[in-house]
């Protein structure tokens, strides 16, 4: 703290480092083991920082403060070059940090004439955990676990005060990132079927790879003086994170189960908030950005696979959430501006594959799946007693890629199924409000929300010398898939009707089925809601606009492309199901006022669809199934959408419109590929619906009110079976 009669400065800083190294290893040895063995690496890093600063001046007073947090650790676990015998009880080899950053600035300062203060919050998390098992050989593991683990918290809190007499300015930063490396690599191992002595390997085999990544911050700002008053906070937080679990040029021989899982957590919680008053003038705004961007792997490579009675799952998940808040209020005497902005993105890539090798298995499941979620607030508020304008904007996009598949030549033999499954869930919610208020003039407010919907969800099974085989021996043992359409309609009436909304839950609408054989099934929902609201009061004149924009895009596919299908004929339930599914839907909300002596209300609601939703078999190696082989593609889009306006003064002028857009193409074929089954199935259907309520009043001695709607469909549905045999 400082102080002074004329000039105050005060300053404080923090910074902190933390780089640990961490490493467990077993190399080069022969061991043999009477229960268990366990090798473990374990990484915890905290750090709680305050920096404060504060000043007072009867002139002039500065005050700033700053804190920097860095995490950076190393964590590994292996076991490399090892023979080892026994370990019935398991053998586990695990790699885990555990990291977390506290930390919190905060500025004030306060003078007669001028007051500038301002903080700002710095953190970042750069994690590698690792476990490996590189050119071992297993015999007679009860449970064979790899692990790699990380998680990530962090809390940065940014607050700035300026007050004085004359002017004040202040402002808040809070950036925070988290990039982690987490891994579980199995290469070049062998886990044997026997022992010397004959005894019975590995019941299980466990690679997983796991992050789970959260950061909450706040960026406050508050000004007030008697003449002009400046306010900002600004938030950014990234996350980047890469999982993957991998098993490579191994030979794997489970008795009961094979597991590679990968999987990212990752949660973004942000406010930004700001606040300006004064007798003249005051400005503020805020703007908090967030931005997902994880990659996450689960596959097996080059690797032999075998034992009868071996169930395999490579798995790959992710699941993201962004809740974003941000806010400005200004309040002064004569003029006034109130802004808040927010931006978020999810741009994900998550995969499950199988590339190369050979299978000799009880069941496989390749399944990647995604969720992503936005949830965004973006409120203005700018209050005058001459002259009030607020505004607020909101950009919300996914654009996420999900893809499960087999190729490069792998050789699979299953006794019961091979399922290839994709599976994506998006889904946005959107909130932005500004009210503009000039009690002796013009009060302005205006909105503006972009939401868009991007990516691809894929499941294949492709390559000339790729062959797949599934017998459905066990026609008790079933593949759990999406059926391709939902439980029930989605009733976009009530989206008209405040009192009956509820938004529709895609994914747990999504109907499912069982199947056997063969299975490659993408499916994919997408779900939008908007609300938008604002307002323009002033004395003279008050204008209020809104626009919303949200595109819904991107593509489903599920193919065989190339790939020989069960080149070996099983029970009557054996089959191929091919089904790429997509239901998107948006329901928005619009409404403006303005009301002066010239009052003008206008809002601006569009939503466009152009999603692609394909099924298909091509290629010149056969298929064959005792049973039914189906190519299925099935694809709903639609939008309600409720937009409002009113203006009031002696000029009103009121309009709202909606326009609603469908460039969907659904397929699904059977092409150049050979098929001999007990049955074929191609189908393809679509549905798209619009349902709108637009309205606008205008009220005074001159009054216009008017509303539009335009819908243009340009969907396209198509099923056939070109250039093949039957």
């Amino acid at each position: 703290f400082t102080g002074s009669k004329t000039t105050a400065v005060g300053g404080a800083i923090s910074v902190n480092t933390i780089g640990n190294n961490v490493i467990a290893r077993i190399g080069h040895s022969s061991l043999t083991l009477g229960s268990s063995l366990t090798v473990g690496a374990l990484n915890r890093a905290i750090i709680r920082t305050l920096a404060a600063a504060a000043s007072g001046a009867q002139s002039a007073a500065v005050s700033g403060s700053l804190t920097e947090s860095n995490i950076a650790n190393l964590t590994e676990a292996e076991l490399v070059d090892t023979r080892l015998v026994g370990g019935t009880n398991g053998v586990w080899i695990k790699a885990e940090d555990e990291s977390q950053i506290d930390a919190l600035a905060g500025g004030a300062a306060g003078s007669g004439s001028v007051a500038i203060g301002g903080a700002v919050v710095v953190n970042t998390v750069t994690n590698t955990t690792r476990s490996f098992l590189r050119e071992n050989a297993f015999r007679a593991a009860g449970t064979l676990s790899l692990e790699a683990h990380n998680k990530s918290v962090i809390h940065g809190i940014s607050v700035a005060v300026g007050g004085s007499d004359s002017a004040a300015v202040n402002g808040s930063i809070s950036g925070s990132v988290i990039a982690n490396t987490t891994e579980a690599l199995m290469e070049n191992t062998d886990v044997e079927a026997t022992t010397d002595g004959g005894e019975t390997s590995s019941k299980n085999v466990n690679i997983k790879a796991q992050d789970a990544s959260e950061i909450y911050t706040l960026a406050g700002g508050v000004s007030g003086s008697g003449t002009a008053a400046v306010g900002g906070a600004v938030g950014t937080n990234v996350v980047g994170n890469t999982t993957a679990a991998r098993i490579t040029g191994s030979h794997v021989s489970a008795s009961d189960a094979t597991l590679v899982q990968a999987d990212n957590q990752s949660k973004i919680g942000t406010v930004s908030v700001s606040g300006a008053g004064s007798g003249t003038a005051a400005v503020t705004g805020s703007v908090a950005v967030s931005h997902i961007a994880n990659t996450t792997e689960a596959e097996i490579v080059n690797s032999d696979v075998g034992n009868s009675s071996n169930n395999v799952s490579v798995l790959a998940t992710d699941a993201s959430q962004i809740s974003s808040v941000s806010g400005g209020a200004a309040a002064s005497g004569t003029a006034s501006v109130g802004a808040a902005v927010s931006v978020n993105r999810i741009a994900n890539t998550t995969t499950a594959r199988v590339r190369g090798g050979n299978f000799a298995v009880e069941d496989l499941l390749v399944k990647g799946k995604t969720n992503s979620n936005i949830e965004s607030l973006a409120v203005g508020l700018g209050g005058s007693g001459v002259v009030g304008v607020a505004g607020s904007t909101a950009i919300n996009l996914i654009d996420s890629d999900t893809a499960s598949y087999i190729d490069s030549g792998a050789d699979i033999t299953a006794q019961n199924n091979v399922g290839a499954l994709a599976e994506t869930n998006d889904v946005i919610t959107s909130r932005a409000g500004a009210t503009g208020i000039g009690v002796g003039a013009a009060g302005m407010g205006a909105s503006v929300t972009v939401n868009q919907i991007n990516g691809s969800t894929k499941a294949y099974i492709s390559g000339l010398e790729t062959k797949v085989t599934a017998f459905a021996q066990d026609e008790t043992e079933k593949l759990t898939v999406a059926e391709g359409g939902l439980q029930e309609d989605v009733d976009l009436g009530a989206g008209l009707d405040l009192d009956k909304y509820s938004r529709p839950p895609l994914a747990d609408l999504r109907k499912t089925e069982e199947v056997s054989g063969v299975a490659v099934v993408a499916s994919g929902t997408h779900s939008v809601e908007n609300v938008v609201v604002n307002a323009g009061i002033g004395a003279y004149a008050g204008v209020a606009g809104t626009t919303n924009t949200s595109v819904i895009a991107g593509t489903t596919e599920a193919y065989v492309d190339q790939a020989t299908i069960n080149d070996e004929l099983g029970t009557t339930a054996q089959a191929l199901h091919v089904q790429a599914s997509d239901h998107a839907y948006s329901h928005d909300f619009v409404g403006s006022v303005g009301a002066g002596i010239a009052g003008v209300g206008m809002g601006i609601d569009t939503t466009v669809f152009s999603n692609g939703t394909r099924a298909y078999a091509s290629g010149s190696n056969p298929i064959q199934a005792r049973g039914l082989v189906e190519i299925d593609a099935q694809s709903t889009q639609g939008a309600s959408s409720l937009a409002t306006s009113g203006a009031g003064g002696i000029v009103g002028t009121a309009g709202t419109g909606t326009v609603g857009i469908f460039n969907g193409t659904t397929e699904a074929y059977l092409q150049s590929a050979p098929v001999r089954a007990d049955g074929l199935a191609v189908n393809a259907q679509h549905d798209s619906r619009l349902f709108v309520a637009a309205g606008s009043a205008g009220i005074g001695g001159a009054a216009v009110g008017g509303a539009f709607t335009v819908a243009v469909d340009h969907s396209i549905t198509k099923a056939y079976v070109a250039d093949t045999t039957v």
